[in-house]
């Protein structure tokens, strides 16, 4: 992976977390939770009151088949699902909509979880996409570049840390779709 690529994905990661943990203090941090098991992918944390959480999003029918129009349909499907995830911190769907060397995917997974973990909660924030374009690649895949809107909202980044209100933003950010045999998957994840 080429140094600019590194680059793009960090700063899709952190454009989004900017979202998320903007103006935490730093003292504020959780202490990094030590694993349970020898695999690198964070355990699901704890399910929060179903009453407290939105319904796991639905692959919508436009996103089925092999269409420039379906992916980028999944791509809409998929920032629900982010989104979702940021809430809940729940990631199950997340992974499995991922492709497993995703490695974007998988630092908003660890990102997520590391939140949950340490008592952290999102409330409110929910994203919406504004506009997206489609672009093709070689090789069964598409790239889409999104623009998203957050809404206001609340953020606790421990259990223990106050909770913060912020105003809503905008940010973009590209997504690699790509074929994974009847479905889509995202592959990659970078700044627009």
């Amino acid at each position: 992976m080429s140094g600019v690529h590194k680059l793009r994905k960090a700063a899709a990661l952190l454009a989004v977390c900017a979202l998320v943990v903007a103006g935490c203090d730093d003292d504020q941090d959780a202490a990094a939770p030590t694993p349970s098991s020898e695999s690198s992918a964070p355990a699901e944390p704890s399910d929060p009151a179903p009453s407290q959480r939105p319904a796991e999003p639905t692959l919508p029918p436009e996103a089925k088949g092999t269409s420039p129009r379906a992916a980028k349909a999944f791509a809409g499907y998929y920032v629900e699902v982010l989104d979702r995830a940021l809430t809940t911190g729940l990631v199950k769907q997340l992974r499995s909509e991922s492709a497993p060397h995703c490695s974007g995917c998988s630092d908003y997974i660890h990102f997520i979880v590391g939140i949950q973990r340490a008592g952290g909660r999102r409330i409110g924030g929910d994203w919406v996409v504004d506009t997206s374009r489609l672009s093709a690649r070689p090789a069964d895949g598409f790239v889409v570049s999104l623009v998203i809107s957050s809404s206001p909202y609340s953020l606790r980044k421990t259990r223990t840390a106050p909770t913060r209100r912020y105003l809503g933003d905008q940010f973009s950010v590209s997504l690699s779709v790509d074929r994974r045999g009847t479905s889509w998957q995202i592959s990659d994840i970078f700044s627009a």
